[in-house]
């Protein structure tokens, strides 16, 4: 659980997940499985080089900015808004 935080996470990892955070931003490099948000509210993320999969479940207020070299990435929602 986060609230009211940055996140900045360096350099190629396997994986980001977050459950039950609030107004959250979270910038990273690179990943290279998925990110993963569940039960989250009011959330800024960034990618700054590479992700395949952005998956968000049960989360309002998601917004995501993404780099030319990750214009490719799949998104996976359920009952989000």
């Amino acid at each position: 659980k986060c609230s009211n935080s940055t996140l900045t996470v360096q350099g190629k990892v396997n994986s980001i997940v977050l459950d039950q955070c609030t107004k959250v931003g979270i910038q990273f490099t690179s990943v290279v499985s998925l990110v993963e948000f569940i039960n989250c509210r009011g959330m800024k993320v960034q990618v700054l080089d590479h992700v395949p999969t952005i998956q968000i479940e049960k989360t309002d207020g998601c917004h995501v900015y993404l780099s030319k070299t990750s214009l490719d990435t799949q998104f996976i929602t359920s009952k989000s808004s």
